[in-house]
């Protein structure tokens, strides 16, 4: 663990995982500064939301920036080490998933920077809105595998990670693992109800995919892309970097259920 106190510069954190690791971050007392960047001039409610951590020693930086030309900018500013916004549902998910695959070119060119470049898949984020009727649809069995990750628990792996003398090129920010149908079973005993879940083949889960590419319906395509990445097996983080080097202990996806989804 480094000694020395460091900088740290977040993008996107007006809600979601950004705002979940500035909040891990600015709590952590081996940083120095955490520098809150927004695409433009905060309105009042983003203000409002950013208060707090304002308020916990955070600077504000309203930037004008795109990907690509923020690791240019960083490279002139000195920055040593750069974790660009992967955090997809596993490294292999990002060459058959086409919005997580956009961000191949990002990595690719921090890699040539000669900075500390991690990948950081993080596996499923569960909604804390999910639970909205005690049914279901999902293709193939329901055996594929899914590891399963909080924003809350992502923000303190990115924390801790920051500490680390040295990243590996694979942090694996990783909750539980459990197969679909083990979370259908844990969200019965937890709710009280029992889900009516229905399967449908890889046929017709391609079929959907080749529609959409067609209709150009971008929601049902990015859809379809995960569950074909699940069923191929790549919902999986192995082996995770950070579960074995740093003190995180990850929320369960009982504890998650309990907390979020149930009625008791």
């Amino acid at each position: 663990m480094s000694s020395t106190k460091i900088n740290l510069a977040v993008a996107g954190v007006t809600n979601g995982l950004g705002h979940a690791i500035a909040t891990a971050l600015v709590a952590n007392p081996s940083v120095n500064t955490v520098t809150l960047l927004t695409r433009a001039s905060p309105s009042s409610s983003v203000s409002e939301v950013l208060e707090p951590l304002v308020k916990q020693g955070a600077i504000l930086r309203p930037v004008d920036y795109a990907s690509l030309e923020d690791i240019t900018a960083a490279l002139q500013a000195g920055v040593k080490r750069f974790a660009p916004s992967e955090m997809s549902i596993s490294k292999e998910a990002n060459y058959i998933v086409e919005h997580y695959r956009t961000k191949l070119a990002v990595w690719e060119k921090a890699k040539e920077s000669g900075w500390s470049i991690p990948r950081s898949a993080v596996g499923y984020v569960p909604s804390r809105r999910e639970c909205e009727g005690a049914q279901g649809r999902d293709p193939g069995d329901g055996n594929y595998r899914m590891t399963f990750t909080t924003l809350e628990d992502i923000g303190k792996f990115v924390s801790a990670a920051v500490t680390l003398e040295k990243w590996p090129e694979e942090l694996g920010l990783a909750g539980e693992t459990l197969t679909y149908n083990e979370i259908v079973r844990k969200a019965e005993e937890v709710i009280g109800e029992k889900f009516s879940v229905t399967y449908f083949s890889w046929e017709e889960l391609q079929s959907r995919h080749a529609e959409s590419l067609e209709k150009k319906d971008g929601i049902t395509q990015f859809l379809t892309e995960m569950f074909s990445a699940y069923l191929e097996g790549m919902g999986e983080i192995k082996d995770p970097y950070l579960s074995k080097t740093t003190d995180v202990k990850p929320t369960s996806i009982v504890e998650f259920l309990n907390t979020y989804w149930s009625k008791a």
